[in-house]
């Protein structure tokens, strides 16, 4: 699937009209409409590759707001946090999702409800999504249902793990680069690999054959 921008549109007008009935609720109520404005107009007019990835970014701000994020480790250390889906080839955001924290005091699978929602304009379109840190097999398995193939590192704790693999967490190959791949417990068409980087490295993929790797380079 080739990316590329639609065909150009009239401009559009942005309501600033918000209503309070969603006050309680949603953290950015007043800027709900303009918000859904832009990101309906991002999706509409260009369309994406077939590789994308799900990640966050950081949106500078020095005034005051609750929904300010800091970050001591990253080059921008204050700022609103805001989910993304980008283009791989060419960074361009399709769709986005401003944090506003845990949406309830008990929300749980936080990172598997932000890839759900940023990937739902684009089921059964055969897209490969990568991520970091938001991998669980669940829901790789709920975006394979739905014809979106992913991949992404995922902790060793997580249920489904290949045992086969845990001695390698605990050893170092030979050489960095060096990895090792076997299928999932869940079903055939998942795969799990430990790759050595600068400490063992596992990921977990639908869009991969069981195929060992020796190195990669």
């Amino acid at each position: 699937m080739n990316g590329g921008w639609a065909t150009p549109t009239l401009p559009f007008r942005i309501p600033f009209i918000y209503s309070n009935i969603y006050a309680s609720t949603d953290r950015l109520y007043k800027l709900r409409p303009f918000l859904t404005i832009v990101a309906e107009r991002f999706e509409a007019v260009y369309h994406p590759h077939c590789q994308c990835a799900i990640d966050k970014a950081i949106v500078p701000c020095k005034g005051r707001s609750s929904l300010q994020q800091y970050m001591p480790q990253k080059s921008l250390k204050r700022g609103f946090k805001v989910w993304v889906r980008a283009d791989s080839i060419n960074d361009y955001d399709s769709q986005f999702q401003v944090y506003t924290r845990k949406e309830t005091s008990t929300e749980k699978g936080l990172g598997s409800r932000v890839v759900k929602d940023l990937t739902a304009t684009i089921h059964h379109r055969n897209h490969h999504v990568y991520c970091n840190n938001f991998s669980s097999f669940q829901l790789f398995s709920d975006l394979l249902s739905v014809g979106i193939y992913a991949y992404g590192t995922i902790r060793s704790s997580r249920k489904h793990f290949p045992s086969e693999l845990t001695p390698y967490l605990k050893c170092v190959f030979p050489e960095r680069g060096d990895s090792m791949t076997l299928p999932s417990e869940i079903q055939p068409n998942f795969t799990v690999s430990v790759w050595q980087g600068t400490k063992p490295v596992t990921v977990t993929a639908t869009n991969c054959q069981a195929i060992p790797l020796d190195s990669v380079t």
